[in-house]
């Protein structure tokens, strides 16, 4: 019985809304989420172009801003509208999926007509896809996977019709996705790959088809060229993200040093290979990972030549494959860089799931054995009942913030800020002695990670101890390489300094104290022009006695802060006293 197209989107909806629906009600994570809701909650006005060319920043990605922005206008960041609008992205890009599956099934009429229902289905319902859906800070990779689809069906569209110019729309949308999240730039490579293949399908030669690939090589270079000098630009110079790659990739201090860094890139690879094909046990927080992964790195490593001889040989499945490559090696730049409070984590892999799932299905489409098919569409079949069965638990209990931090603790007891989360939890529940065992043990480093947010939980747990000698050395030594937790770290030794200056009474050391601090909130000031930290940074120069920069930062503060900020009347008034006392 064959179901008519529109019967199939509206039960690909229907399955898709059925088993994320319980995520709807999980609320906001204290990972990131409560975060970006008080910072929405706090912001007096919105301004919308200066997501787009600001002074300075470690992540650029001004669209998916502009509709979180959105939210609290609209909506007042309610968490269930935020959930909603997540799960209708994901179900776009599901849509997105089963358009092009069609479009690759299209040709063989042996194939039934449900096969790119059950491939969309396949990646709605991947089980590596809930952290992305079911998290409201994960909208950056839906939103940048929604672009990229985009792109991909554009593309596949433009390449029907001679003419480089009917690539443009495709490149636009892939910039789009980059505006979005960084990791859709790593799509191009994937772009330049299926351009070769269309070519390769019609030229004699792969040489041929390499020569006709090379103008549509440079548009796309050239698109991520004005993408990189676009942001270059908007972040005044000052891009913290790249310059913390950068930094990573220069500071490995010789040969010995890159070959580990290949080594963990190898063992990264096989890991989220078995993670593709088996995500179980899924786990919001992967701060570690087996040795035994770097093997199956060395089959990764294998397959992924493998496929790149079957791309020269004119394969699209094997060029789809490639692009889970190109937009799954992104996570790579992650663990080089220590970009993230998690180095390994299952959203990185929902772009790449999508071309996966795509890839199978375009090998699908080019099978001609009755016997193959078979068992493809069999492998398929318990494919989805399997992930859909993962997914539908996950979900669940993605609904629970309680359960979903104790499943976290659980698998990974070693990462402290975990800990630390359900830890207020359990306070918040009144369930105290839970919470005071939980954080018991929090004095001891134990992660071998290197993880900024154990260094601030660690720092934290000794500053309730009163050790802050103890505690300023963990946060002096993370601010040596701080990442994108720069200003958290500063802000946290800024406030530790407050405390040591009360409880310190000899001058020179509380001089030196501040110092410190203005040297913090100077660098502060460099990506920020809150004109609170003028009036805080005025405060220390005060204490030290430098009438004139602290009479300026006062004015300046009194000047720029919003008529309604707390501190402006004493800005004003501080400043007038200062200028009588010069």
């Amino acid at each position: 019985m064959t179901l008519r197209l529109p019967f199939q989107w509206l039960l690909l909806a229907l399955i898709v809304l059925g088993v994320f629906y319980p995520a709807i009600f999980g609320g906001f994570s204290l990972a990131d989420d409560t975060t970006l809701v008080n910072r929405l909650v706090n912001l007096e006005h919105f301004d919308f172009s200066r997501l787009f060319f600001r002074s300075g920043g470690y992540y650029y990605r001004p669209i998916v801003s502009a509709t979180f922005y959105l939210d609290q206008i609209f909506w007042g960041a309610s968490a269930i509208i935020m959930h909603v609008e997540n799960l209708l992205l994901h179900l776009l890009n599901a849509t997105l999926v089963f358009a092009m599956a069609r479009r690759f099934c299209t040709g063989n009429a042996r194939l039934p007509n449900w096969l790119p229902l059950l491939m969309a289905i396949a990646f709605a319902l991947h089980p590596i896809t809930t952290e992305a859906v079911c998290w409201v800070s994960g909208r950056f990779d839906l939103l940048a996977t929604t672009f990229v689809l985009l792109s991909t069906w554009l593309l596949l569209r433009g390449l029907e019709r001679p003419g480089l110019w009917r690539l443009l729309p495709a490149l636009l949308a892939a910039l789009l996705g980059c505006l979005s999240k960084e990791t859709a730039l790593f799509f191009f490579g994937g772009a330049v790959f299926l351009i070769f293949i269309h070519h390769r399908q019609w030229l004699a030669t792969p040489l041929a088809a390499l020569r006709a690939t090379l103008p549509a090589l440079f548009l796309w270079s050239g698109g991520a060229v004005v993408y990189l000098v676009f942001r270059q630009m908007a972040l005044a110079g000052r891009d913290t993200g790249i310059k913390a790659v950068a930094k990573a990739a220069s500071g490995q201090a010789g040969l010995f040093d890159w070959l580990d860094q290949v080594r963990i890139a190898i063992k990264v690879g096989g890991f989220y290979l078995k993670k593709i094909f088996v995500p179980y046990p899924l786990n919001f927080a992967i701060t570690e990972i087996s040795g035994l992964y770097q093997y199956l790195g060395l089959v990764f490593v294998a397959l992924c030549l493998w496929l790149l001889w079957r791309v020269w040989q004119g394969s699209m499945a094997a060029a789809m494959f490639w692009a889970a490559v190109f937009t799954g090696s992104a996570a790579f730049m992650v663990v080089f860089g220590k970009m993230a409070w998690t180095l390994l984590a299952e959203r990185y892999l929902y772009m790449p799931a999508a071309f996966f799932v795509l890839g199978w299905c375009a090998w699908g489409a080019d099978r001609r054995n009755d016997r193959l098919l078979r068992l493809f569409l069999l492998g398929a079949v318990l494919f989805v009942l399997v992930g859909a069965a993962l997914t539908i638990e996950r979900s669940r209990l993605w609904s629970d913030p309680v359960a979903l931090t104790e499943d976290t603790v659980a698998k990974s007891p070693k990462f402290v800020q975990a800990r630390k989360d359900l830890a207020n939890y359990y306070f918040a529940l009144g369930r105290s002695d839970e919470g005071k065992a939980l954080l018991e043990g929090l004095v001891e480093k134990t992660s071998k990670g290197g993880y900024i947010e154990d260094d601030i939980s660690l720092a934290w747990q000794l500053e309730k101890e009163e050790k802050y000698t103890e505690a300023q050395r963990v946060l002096r030594k993370a601010l040596e390489n701080p990442g994108k937790q720069f200003v958290k770290l500063a802000n946290a030794l800024i406030a530790l300094n407050h405390k040591r200056l009360a409880a310190e009474a000899d001058v020179a050391i509380k001089n030196e104290i501040r110092g410190e601090n203005v040297r913090l909130f100077e660098q502060l000031r460099k990506g920020n022009n809150d004109p609170f930290l003028a009036y805080r940074l005025a405060r220390e120069y005060c204490a030290l006695g430098e009438v004139g920069k602290a009479r300026a930062l006062f004015s300046e503060a009194y000047r720029r802060a919003p008529a309604s900020a707390h501190y402006r009347e004493a800005a004003g008034k501080l400043a007038e006293t200062l200028a009588e006392e010069e």
